[in-house]
């Protein structure tokens, strides 16, 4: 006998609660939404459409957040490390030109880390659109795979 979350995957306080968990952990790093969702495609038989879009909403919110603090109009004690966000800077000022480009295999991949491309995005003024759009479209392709994959696991084994 197996766990199942079917019975609360298609309430409003699991979609509410997916949203949230988007929120944290885009700014808490030891929360790890990939865990997340890993358990809710292979553990339940919610629709995978709104689980990404309000994951995906959630944790572009909190990359907002990150956004602002880097301008300095939030003030957040939640930063990366300075070496870190160095690395990032660095990563910029290699690809200026193509920064859309970097946000987006940022929030596919991690590399270099989101978290702190967020906060440096902020820092180094970059338009808010030029942040948002790539970011939004990586995240919601990432958090897709692993819902798809997670899904496609749970029925092969």
């Amino acid at each position: 006998m197996g766990i199942n979350l079917d019975f609360f995957a298609g309430s409003s306080h699991f979609y509410l609660g997916t949203f949230v968990v988007g929120l944290l952990s885009g700014l808490v790093p030891v929360i790890n939404i990939e865990v997340y969702l890993v358990a809710v495609g292979s553990l339940s038989g919610a629709s995978p459409v709104p689980v990404v879009l309000l994951t995906t909403l959630g944790q572009m919110l909190s990359k907002c957040i990150l956004y602002l603090s880097g301008q300095g109009f939030v003030k957040l004690s939640l930063w990366p490390s300075w070496k870190s966000l160095e690395r990032t800077r660095e990563s910029f000022d290699r690809h200026k030109s193509r920064t859309e480009g970097l946000v987006f295999i940022s929030a596919l991949t991690g590399i270099p880390p989101f978290y702190a491309l967020s906060v440096m995005a902020g820092v180094m003024r970059i338009p808010i659109l030029r942040f948002l759009v790539p970011g939004t479209l990586g995240r919601a392709l990432r958090f897709s795979v692993v819902l798809w994959a997670s899904r496609f696991l749970k029925t092969a084994f």
